[in-house]
Formats: C-alpha cells, structure tokens, sequence
C-alpha cells in the first residue's frame, strides 16, 4: 500500500510531468451497508486513484495519452494500473488514422450497452460496466458527407480482472487468474462500424469478428475459470431527437458457441425544462431491456425495464443528481436501486456520491451474489 500512495503522491505534482490537461488526483471512500456474504470480503475500502492526460496536436498530427493508477488500502484487485490512451492520430480533409492504444465508446442508450463492445471492461473499477481498458488499435476513417466509416484492426486481446478473495461483488469463490480461449491461435479481432447523422436522427451500423469481450465462467478446483468465445456479432445504435424527447435504442445479433443470440436495448429519455420557473431541468428516463439464450437463465438485462430521473441545477457547479431503479419482469420485483450526485467546486474541484441498494434477488438470479453489497461510494478528486 505505501508503495501504491507514494507513486500516486508523487504522480500529484504537475510540474512533474507539465502541460497534462484533463488530469486529476482522487480519494475515495467505499463502504457496504451489510456484513460480508462470504468469508474473507472487505467491509470497507479506502483508495487513491490519479490519472494523467495529454493531448498535443500540430498541423495535420495529434498525440494522445491517459494513464490510470489506483491504490487501495486493502489487499485488492482494484490496485492496478491501466494506459487509457497512448496514441498517434493524423487526419486530413477526407481521412484519418488512429495508431496505439485507445478507448472508443459506442451506443445511445443509459442502460444495456449492446454496441460498445470495443474495449475490455474494467470491472474492478466499476462492477457496471462503465468503465473501460485501454485496447491496442489500428483505426482507419473514412469521411462521408453526413457521417464516416471506421474500420478497426485489434492486434491485442485483453482479460477481464476478476475478484479475488477480498473483494466484494463476486461469488462465493474468487478467481483462480485461469483463462481459456476458444481459439488461442487467435489474437486479432476487426470491427467496422458506419455512422451518419439523417435529419433529427443519428444512427450507427456496426460489424464485429473477434473474441467476446464477456467471458463464461467455469468452478475449477472451487475457483472460478474464465473462458472466452470467438464471436460474430452484428448490431447498431439510433438517437432520434424530437422537441424535449430523445429516442433510444440498441440491438445485436451474434453467433458464438454455435448459439445464435440476440439483444435489444429501447426507450427514451424526455426533458422537462425549467421547472418551477427556474434554470433546473428533469429528464425522465425509460429504457426496456431483453436478451435471447441468456446465460444464466434469470441474468441482467434480459427482460428488465429500466427507469429513472435526472435533475440538473444548470448551475456554475454542473451540480446533478439521477435516481433509477431495474426491474425485472421474471422476477416481479425490483432488483437494484442507484442514486448518482455530484457537484463542482471552484472550478478545480469535484464531489461525487452514490449509493447502490440490492433489494435482494432468487437464488437464481446473477444477481444474488450481490445481495449483501449495496454500498455508497464517496470520492473528492481534485482536476490539474
């Protein structure tokens, strides 16, 4: 742990390094409501987290670069360090490459994210899937006159982190860092994804031929294996704008394991604005998910329908605040609550709270391993 805090303090000094922008040192505290549901997990978590970014750019040339280190004061998975970004980009009037390692975020929708399938998720960072890991990437886009066509080659696959023995949001047994591929003469995959902006609409098509980026697990010796599956998928995204309504959805349809399965996110998000004769606005958000040849038989995302509401202040602090809730049609209940606040100080400065509650799922369900992991999670970070 003193090792992990020195690097990150050392890391906090911006005449060290110069010129970053985007950059910020964090703490944060994480703290579960429940006693641990398996032997060995953690009650609490203190962490330090630091990320420095750069982005420099001459005529027709830019270089980007992004690194994420997190110390933990637990025995952890979630000490890692991870390069977000270390690219080279040149770009002219009709194209533009992309040479390193990069994060591409695809999709429209708050919920199921069925198209960003790019990157690796880093789980130990956020369980949701919200995060993501740096991936090694040759991009070649194409302008259109109303959009662009983006071919990818992905010379380097990259593993999940799973959760070891301490670590909460797991199951009864943690990982055994044992990974099997399908194909283990594989290491390349390639997408292609079109995208154009027709009217009020903004709409993308993507083609994906790879290794899933969503391992099955295996028990191997009372630990869990991680097997991952060469995957065909294609799928696509469309926003649609009309007055204070924003239209959402998702879909994909893949070949892997010698199953066809199919995924569709949809909904919409509407916009009260100025409520109350005030600068505030509401947007209220429903999205359905579903999920053919799941799994698990009663896993997230499919058959749930998502809701919830955001208020933002519109003020100089960027304060906001979002409540949701999932529920789950084959279950009949609730499965998980999130509340999401933040607010801006001095510019410089920003806090952040959240709080998740697991309400409790049927054994069943993927989510019964989490059942005594509702938690709220505080972190002050500090932009340089």
């Amino acid at each position: 742990m003193k090792r992990w805090l020195t690097i990150l303090l050392l890391g906090a000094s911006p005449q060290s390094f110069g010129g970053f922008y985007n950059s910020y040192i964090e703490g944060e505290q994480l703290s579960f409501f429940d006693d641990p549901q398996f032997v060995g997990q953690l009650s609490h978590q203190s962490s330090a987290a630091l990320q420095l970014e750069h982005q420099y750019a001459h005529n027709s040339l830019s270089v980007h670069s992004s690194i994420f280190l997190r110390g933990t004061s637990t025995h952890s998975q979630r000490n890692h360090i991870d390069v977000r970004a270390l690219s080279v980009n040149y770009f002219s009037d009709s194209y533009s490459v992309v040479i390193g390692i990069e994060q591409v975020y695809w999709g429209a929708t708050e919920s199921g994210h069925r198209v960003n399938i790019i990157n690796q998720s880093d789980y130990m960072e956020r369980p949701d899937g919200e995060v993501k890991l740096g991936q090694a990437l040759l991009d070649f886009r194409y302008f259109l006159p109303n959009g662009s066509l983006d071919i990818y080659y992905l010379p380097f696959y990259r593993e999940q982190a799973l959760p070891m023995k301490e670590d909460r949001f797991r199951p009864p047994v943690g990982s055994d860092k044992k990974t099997s591929f399908e194909d283990f003469r594989r290491t390349d995959d390639i997408a292609i994804r079109w995208n154009s902006s027709l009217g009020d609409a903004d709409i993308g098509v993507l083609f994906f031929d790879g290794i899933s980026r969503t391992p099955s697990f295996t028990l191997q010796h009372q630990q869990l294996a991680a097997n991952y599956y060469s995957t065909t998928l294609i799928g696509g995204d469309i926003q649609l704008a009309k007055n204070d309504t924003l239209y959402k959805a998702e879909w994909t349809s893949e070949h892997i394991q010698r199953i066809d399965k199919h995924a569709f996110t949809g909904g919409l998000e509407h916009t009260l604005v100025g409520i109350f004769d005030t600068s505030s606005d509401i947007g209220l958000v429903a999205e359905y998910n579903v999920e053919s040849n799941n799994d698990t038989p009663l896993g997230l995302f499919q058959n749930d329908l998502f809701f919830g509401a955001r208020w933002s202040a519109n003020n100089m602090s960027d304060t906001s605040f979002l409540a949701g809730g999932l529920y789950d049609f084959d279950q009949r209940g609730i499965q998980a609550w999130s509340f999401e606040a933040s607010t801006r100080w001095r510019n410089t400065w920003r806090l952040a709270a959240d709080v998740l509650i697991y309400p409790g799922a049927d054994e069943q369900h993927s989510l019964h391993y989490f059942d005594n992991d509702s938690h709220a999670r505080i972190s002050f970070r500090h932009y340089f």
